[in-house]
């Protein structure tokens, strides 16, 4: 049996690809198991535990974002409150955004 205890939808702040559809169509549509019977009895869905997540079409970079974005969703408690306009004060990011950037540099000679 499968019953995720936290659900994070992929592709629902940046939409997929060709989708044509907006970013938050697909979360928008997993917040409707809230009200469906089946969808009622996920303890994901009883516990409020449904996030939108980024798209998994992008690579490292893109992922200390999304691995940030998702500790953040789950565990506020630890890791502080997640915020759509990223601005979070130094002590709540979870990497170094200035040493992630001194090693881009350095990569491309500048």
């Amino acid at each position: 049996s499968i019953d995720p205890e936290v659900l994070i939808m992929p592709f629902a702040i940046y939409g997929a690809p060709g989708s044509g559809k907006g970013a938050r169509a697909g979360y928008e549509a997993l917040l409707k198991l809230r009200d469906d019977p089946l969808g009622k009895r996920l303890k994901a869905i009883q516990r409020d535990q449904v996030y939108p997540g980024g798209t998994p079409l992008q690579g490292p970079l893109f992922y200390l974002f999304q691995v940030e974005m998702a500790a953040k969703q789950i565990y506020p408690h630890i890791f502080g409150r997640y915020r759509d306009d990223q601005a979070y004060p130094p002590a709540e990011c979870l990497f170094e955004r200035e040493a992630v950037a001194q090693i881009l540099r350095e990569a491309h000679g500048r």
